[in-house]
């Protein structure tokens, strides 16, 4: 579906895919297509978005439950020289600040017994259900203030009695198991704490239970990325259809100079032959963040890619899989970021997963599946597909000890990893810069980790060295640079070249001075 969106004179028209994404992304993406238009470009925040007739909808609900194809909506920026309406403040908070992951939950009951008279008129009504935080939310609020079992009083609407409400405020979750009780009021004389008593169970069709905005999982939110993935799955079938052409010739013509997954791997199982173009792409992702020369990848590339592509389930599976995988990780496990683990070493490592995980499947049909529909997740992802290009990725190699070092400097020791980085320990990492923590709250950082972390379903994510690098990342493209600089010396480059621009001084203020300035970076402004 297409949404029409307004900012100020300028409307674009945004692919929104089939719309699960929410509308909060929708206003955030056309505040970035506006700033990179306008003069001087930059970061614009988003503070409100409304339909053309003045209707304003939860930020956090989907778009295609708030909207149609084609419909026109207007998104408002922040002035800083205006004070912020509470509207915009509010709308803001739920969109992207502390209110985000939070959901009003409305219930409403329109009883088909009579509660306005006999023993019943001035009974209480009771909803009781089980509430479940979604498991990704756990870090971010207090479980004990939250629990499963919730009791609540309904209130009647007015004297009638024939509708009875009650509104509560719960973090992102699950609602199941929901049952109507009443207590009487000779119960409660009777007893400090009555026991109330169930409503026919036919009752509970005269409930409604209404999620305000309708809450979604990390994993309900991925599997829904998947299923709009379905396109990119049929192209990489057709990859591995020419694949398959393409070794066929091959091996028609072995002095063809085609390089294939035997190259590379003489011995290799033959199931693994046809997929060769998507094991290859997988492993140069990773191998972007070293030299091209060492065409290798580290420990930590390798974990992050265990995690990131769900080949296992949280951390004590990540564990329990290096020790399996014993001594053909534990060399790289030495020196966690140092670049060993070439390409034929990665091939082996997933043969061996698959045959520890996945014995019967000598087709490796599972791990080829599940790395299809991640590696075609990442690259929707904006800021990874970025990652990738050599504008980018040629910095991480450039600066590759600075970066180590600064990694080095906060890591804590862990089982399985060796060393990671908690997302408090990065949050006061930019915040101690006072170059940074002038122009970006730590608020701010602690959603750059979120948002390089939702990636992975993997429960209690914390940072390894491929999060780091993709956090500093995200950080260029939200901090405020000196914009009238950069263009007069980029107004003719790509958009990726000026990212890199940007990438290249938060890469300097955060390691220190010692990253070559002949990139030219600008300064950061405070003024906007």
């Amino acid at each position: 579906m297409r949404i029409k969106v307004s900012i100020n004179s300028k409307t674009y028209e945004i692919n929104c895919g089939t719309g699960i994404q929410d509308l909060a992304w929708l206003a955030m993406t056309a505040a970035y297509l506006y700033g990179k238009e306008n003069y001087p470009r930059g970061f614009h925040q988003p503070t409100l978005l409304s339909t053309v007739n003045g209707r304003v909808t939860h930020p956090r609900k989907r778009i295609n439950a708030a909207l149609k194809d084609g419909d026109e909506v207007i998104v408002t920026l922040k002035d800083p020289s205006q004070p912020q309406p509470k509207q915009h403040a509010k709308w803001y908070r739920k969109a992207y600040g502390d209110l985000r992951n939070i959901m009003k939950l409305v219930l409403q009951y329109s009883p088909r017994v009579d509660f306005s008279s006999n023993n019943r008129n001035k009974a209480s009504v009771i909803v009781k259900f089980i509430y479940t935080m979604y498991k990704e939310l756990k870090n971010e609020f207090d479980e004990e203030k939250f629990p499963q079992n919730q009791t609540i009083e309904l209130k009647q609407r007015d004297e009638t009695r024939k509708e009875f409400i009650a509104k509560i405020i719960l973090p992102f979750g699950e609602i199941k198991q929901i049952k109507l009780y009443e207590i009487y009021p000779s119960q409660k004389e009777s007893s400090e704490i009555p026991e109330p008593r169930e409503l026919p169970p036919d009752e509970k069709n005269n409930l409604t239970c209404l999620p305000i905005p309708e809450p979604w999982s990390k994993n309900m939110q991925k599997q829904a990325m998947i299923l709009e993935e379905q396109e990119h799955k049929r192209r990489e079938e057709e990859a591995v259809k020419k694949a398959q052409e393409q070794l066929q010739r091959v091996e028609a013509n072995p002095t063809a100079p085609v390089r294939t997954l035997y190259d590379v791997w003489p011995d290799a199982p033959s199931a693994l032959a046809p997929h060769f173009p998507l094991l290859y792409d997988v492993f140069s992702i990773y191998a972007n963040y070293h030299l091209p020369e060492e065409d290798m990848l580290s420990a930590h590339d390798f974990f992050h890619f265990l995690r990131a592509f769900d080949l296992v389930s949280d951390y004590d599976d990540m564990i329990q899989l290096i020790l399996e995988l014993g001594d053909d990780i534990e060399a790289a496990r030495n020196e966690v970021l140092k670049a060993k683990i070439n390409l034929n070493h990665f091939l082996n490592l997933l043969v061996k997963f698959s045959e520890i995980r996945n014995p019967q499947d000598t087709a490796y049909h599972n791990l080829i599946d599940t790395m299809s529909k991640s590696k075609a997740i990442w690259l929707q992802d904006f800021v990874k597909s970025e990652i990738i290009k050599p504008e980018i990725s040629e910095l991480f190699m450039e600066n590759y000890d600075d970066l180590t070092t600064k990694y080095f400097s906060r890591a804590s020791k862990v089982e399985g990893v060796i060393i990671d980085i908690k997302v408090n320990d990065f949050i006061a990492m930019v915040m101690e810069c006072e170059q940074l923590a002038d122009v970006v709250t730590s608020e701010k950082v602690k959603q750059i980790c979120e948002d390089t972390l939702f990636f992975s379903s993997f429960k209690d994510s914390q940072i390894l060295y491929p999060d780091f690098l993709e956090n500093l990342v995200r950080l260029a493209q939200v901090v405020p640079f000196n914009e009238e600089e950069i263009m007069q010396a980029f107004s003719n480059q790509p958009e990726t070249m000026i990212l890199a621009e940007k990438l290249h001084s938060i890469i300097r203020i955060l390691c220190g001075s010692k990253a070559p300035q002949s990139a030219g970076s600008r300064g950061i402004s405070r003024g906007k």
